[in-house]
């Protein structure tokens, strides 16, 4: 008599048990998702120009992945909002965020973890571009390129050797050259591998952007015969996603 009622006892505190896990779980989903709203809609008030409604927005977005210790979206959240403070030219807000982004990015899963570090250093590198601090944006740009390098982002990779093509061109036009080469070809990757057609318009019109970066140091080095074929492709590109 006495194991049935104790079994009868497992069960009933196992039961209330799980229906305390449930509900944990379910207010921790009902968090997630509010944090993910927001982290959306600031970066949609970004997009839009709308830069002081996007900082509160990725702020609350950031104070909530926080508070659920999900490491890639206050990560995310966190970059996002440092390309916003720079855009309001507040560098010191601007580094710190993406300072903050690579702290959460270390206890991230590792499959995020490089993605993660390479999107905030290539941030905090164009924040130091912009500010005019050269020689450190140069060396976040080459870390960040190695990140994405390792984590394999494309997207990333590209962004990085394009940013250091750019600080490169005058004083080092070859090495300028092949990093703007490599961003031309991962730029036909990613059109490549475009699923939709939204993403398909995206990938053109970076690609595009790289092609007449890269076309432009061409002509510089060989002539306008040489840097034709570039000019022409990125024509191409930039009068098809004009067209939509």
């Amino acid at each position: 008599g006495s194991s049935s009622s104790g079994a009868k006892q497992l069960v009933d505190v196992s039961s209330e048990d799980l229906e305390d896990v449930n509900k944990i779980m379910q207010q921790a989903m009902r968090e997630r998702t509010e944090g993910i709203i927001l982290y959306q809609a600031g970066t949609a008030a970004h997009m839009a120009g709308k830069y002081r409604e996007a900082g509160e927005r990725l702020d609350a977005a950031a104070k909530a992945a926080e508070s659920l210790k999900d490491h890639r979206l206050l990560a995310e959240s966190l970059i996002m909002l440092g390309y916003n403070m720079k855009k309001l030219a507040n560098y010191p807000a601007s580094l710190k965020a993406f300072d903050q982004s690579i702290a959460a990015a270390s206890l991230a899963a590792s499959r995020d973890r490089k993605y993660l570090e390479g999107g905030a250093t290539l941030g905090k590198g164009i924040t130091h571009n912009e500010m005019g601090n050269l020689v450190q944006a140069r060396q976040l740009f080459e870390e960040a390129k190695a990140l994405s390098t390792e984590a394999g982002d494309l997207a990333g990779e590209a962004s990085a050797a394009s940013n250091l093509s750019a600080l490169l061109v005058n004083h080092e036009p070859h090495k300028a050259r092949q990093m703007l080469e490599r961003a031309n070809k991962l730029r036909y990757q990613l059109f490549e591998a475009a699923a939709s057609p939204s993403e398909r318009f995206e990938a053109k019109r970076s690609w595009a952007g790289t092609m007449t970066n890269l076309a432009g140091v061409v002509f510089a080095q060989e002539g306008m015969e040489a840097s034709l074929p570039y000019y022409k492709g990125a024509l191409e590109m930039a009068e098809a996603t004009s067209a939509v």
